[in-house]
């Protein structure tokens, strides 16, 4: 099993939602968050400066087989060429335990 954590502009919640109900994942995460960065374009200007700019994260857990597939329909909603089009993380789950249940590694 994966996590995969996405951070995104929040305008971008609603298309990344349609994608991922697509893939029949149980149930995800989402927060709001506040991105500090450098901004700077292709232009690479000299001036470089720190800005803060709000963002959601979005997090859940899927299958080692889905991974790939699930990661480039996501690129593919959120990607404009941008600066600013967020990141994609992909981390491993060793276990997953659903606290009701007791339940260990259903996703």
């Amino acid at each position: 099993m994966k996590k995969i954590e996405i951070i995104c502009p929040t305008m971008k919640l609603e298309d990344l939602k349609k994608t991922i109900y697509a893939f029949d994942i149980g149930g995800f995460l989402v927060t709001n968050i506040t991105g500090v960065g450098f901004m700077r374009g292709p232009e690479k200007e000299r001036s470089v400066k720190y800005i803060e700019m709000p963002k959601i994260k979005v997090e859940f857990v899927i299958k080692d087989e889905n991974v790939e597939l699930v990661i480039k329909e996501i690129t593919k909603v959120l990607q404009t060429g941008r600066v600013g089009d967020g990141k994609i993380f992909v981390c491993p789950a060793d276990s997953v335990v659903r606290i009701r249940t007791g339940e260990e590694n259903a996703v």
